[in-house]
This record gives C-alpha cells, structure tokens and sequence, in this order.
C-alpha cells in the first residue's frame, strides 16, 4: 500500500483523511472515522481528539509513521499556533519518547517496527517549528540527545550538527541550562575535536565540572600539542589547582616540572599521553632555535639515552610538530620547518628579533634598487622622447 499524506487542502479534508487513513492502517474502522466525524474546524475540540490518537501511533509501521505523524502535528499546530502551548498540553515530547518505549519491549514479526531514526526525525520536526527563542528546544533537544545515546546513534552527531545545535541554544540564551544540553550532546557524539568545547566555554555559563574536562581531554588528546592559548581563557581559571598547575608546567614546556608533579591530584590525566606529547614540544623547541641538532643534545634535554632519540624524533615528526631528517650514523637532525608555536626564551627571541630585521633591510634594500630602477627608466624615457622630436623637427 502507498502511504501519501498531503496537506494542502482545506483543513477539514485533513481531519476526514487523518482518520481515515488511522482507521485503514490500524485496522479499526470505523473507530478513527467516528471521532473525527463531526468536528470539521481547527480548535480544542480538534486538538483534544488527536491528542488522544497519539497513544495508538506506536502500532504503526516504520514507513507510515512519519507521514501520519506529520499530518498529526499540522492539525495540532493549526488547533493552536502557541507551540509551546500545544507541547504543554499534549507532552507530545513525552509521547514520542514513550512510543520508543514500547516498540523495544515488541517482538513483531508482522510489520516493521519504527526506528529510532524516524523518532528522531519527528522530534527534529518538532524542534525546527518551534520559535528559536523558545525554551521548548532546549526539552526537545535533551529528548533527541537521548534518543541517540540509547539507540547507539552517536555516528548522526556530526560536527555541522553540533554548530546548528550551538546556534540554536546561543540563541536561547548562555546560561548552564543550554550549556548542558551542548555538552550533553558532545559527550554522546564522542567528538575528538574540543574547539567546539572551547566554543561553549567562552560563550555560556559553564559548570567547573565541564573546564576540568575540557582541560582534561585537551591534554589527554595526543593530536593537540598547542595548549598555550587555553591559559589566556578567563574561565579556565575556575578550574581545580591542580589540572592548572600541570597545564601551565605543560605549556612552559617544563619536563623537570612535569617529572615531579603529583599525578594523583589529576586522576584522569593520561601521564604518558601528556608526557609523549611533552617531548615532542622539547624537540620543537629546540628546533626552533637551531637548523641542526645533534643527538647528545636532544638526549640531554628529554634526559634518556642517545640510543633512543631517533624514536623520540620520529615521534615528533609523526606529530606534525617538526619536518625533518634524521642522520643516524652522524647522530644528527636536520630541521627543514617547525609546525608548532613553543614557549621561547629570550635568547630565542634576540636570534628571532635578529632574524625580523635582517629581512627588513633586505626588503628596504629590494624597494630602494626598485625605485633606482624606475627613476632610470623615468629619465630614459625622457631623453627618448626628446631624440624623437628632435627628429620630427
């Protein structure tokens, strides 16, 4: 049987359809005929009896569900265009949750259960007609998040996903309340990616729980060298003392520091995590300040055995920390370009310093023979002119 559900007629065509096609899928004609019969008008009579179908709509299959849903909404939305009223009186938000409910305890053979998907996708429905000023969302939006988590959907929770999700709660308002749900959100999508964290951190209220997180992942993540920028958040100075002071050991790129601090204040801190991510801001560092490095020296800094720098180099070049080529049988690195911005110390600024102003009379130098050239031309020109006319003469 094909299933079309068209809403462009008046709205007493929808009502005599809307029952109709219940009473054809559910099989019980003429039930759905007869509640419907005489109410021809959009209002509260209208709405009171489609509230009452909604506890019946689990028994649909997963391929009529989403029309019959629809078709539900818009004679509810037309019954009362306050939304947020509609959502009240009929807890649809709760209702579909609840159809979810009673799907999973089935065991149908004879149809195609609705998926989780289309649940999702009629509260997305719902979510989008809502004002984006309402609260509503924020209800609708925890109801999806747990939808997903439940259903092992994490994979539907995409980067663009999160932004639409961040754009509508923004606009909500920053308070934790809309804070949470992001995080929520985040946490069930399981997204590596933390700058959508740090979005949140420096737009809304935040609980400290969710900063020492966020700090937390940002050491743990093996593919984030770069930490200095996160000690500059103000917000970040809520969070414990203890994942603090190892950040900022971190971003001081401070090994001797780091060997002697107290894991045991940082529970869920990954030491070798941070610790491999650590050496390989040493050997940027280093390369930083010199084109060529030799093994005694980069053993010196990380304290280990000459033997095994080559790995440690490797690392860091697996990293993007650094490009360059390892010499091994003259104990050398040759550094072509460093990827990462490391803490510097003055001598490294004087050699950058340095560096900044020998380019600058170079280009002084290109702009002066440039203008000696134009003027030359200038004045060549001239005296050509002059020639030719002497000619004409």
């Amino acid at each position: 049987m094909t299933l079309n559900i068209v809403v462009d007629g008046t709205i007493e065509d929808s009502i005599y359809e809307y029952g109709v096609v219940l009473d054809t899928l559910l099989k019980s004609k003429p039930k759905y005929d007869e509640l419907f019969h005489n109410v021809t008008e959009a209002g509260e009579e209208l709405s009171s009896k489609v509230t009452e179908t909604l506890d019946n709509l689990y028994q649909l299959d997963d391929r009529q569900f989403e029309p019959i849903f629809n078709l539900a909404f818009y004679l509810l939305s037309s019954s009362n265009p306050d939304l947020e009223s509609v959502l009240e009186k009929t807890q649809l938000v709760n209702k579909i949750v609840q159809i979810e409910e009673r799907i999973q305890k089935e065991d149908s053979k004879s149809r195609k259960l609705i998926e989780p998907t289309s649940l999702v996708s009629v509260l997305t429905t719902v979510f989008n007609s809502l004002p984006e000023n309402s609260a509503r969302r924020l209800d609708v939006l925890n109801a999806i998040v747990g939808l997903l988590e439940r259903n092992k959907l994490q994979y539907l929770i995409t980067p663009t996903l999160l932004d639409i999700f961040y754009e509508s709660a923004k606009t909500l308002g920053t308070s934790e309340s809309s804070s949470e749900v992001l995080f929520e959100l985040y946490r069930v999508g399981n997204i590596s990616d933390i700058s959508f964290v740090k979005k949140v951190i420096l737009n809304f209220s935040v609980d400290v729980k969710h900063i020492n997180e966020f700090l937390t992942n940002a050491l743990n993540n093996e593919k984030l060298l770069d930490l200095s920028e996160y000690i500059n958040i103000e917000k970040i100075s809520s969070a414990d003392s203890a994942i603090l002071d190892l950040l900022k050991i971190y971003t001081s790129v401070d090994l001797d520091a780091f060997n002697k601090f107290d894991f045991t204040t940082v529970p869920n801190v990954d030491k070798s995590a941070v610790l491999s991510k650590l050496h390989s801001l040493v050997i940027a560092q280093l390369a930083s300040a010199n084109s060529t490095l030799k093994f005694a020296d980069i053993a010196s800094a990380l304290s280990v055995e000459s033997e095994a720098v080559p790995d440690f180099v490797i690392n860091t070049i697996y990293k993007g920390s650094i490009q360059a080529r390892i010499d091994q049988p003259n104990e050398l690195v040759f550094i072509n370009k460093v990827n990462i911005l490391t803490a510097f110390d003055l001598a490294q600024w004087e050699a950058v310093r340095a560096s900044l102003q020998a380019w600058k009379g170079c280009l002084n130098e290109v702009r002066s023979n440039i203008n000696s050239n134009k003027k030359n031309k200038f004045i060549q020109q001239q005296r050509d002119q002059k020639e030719r006319d002497r000619e004409e003469e």
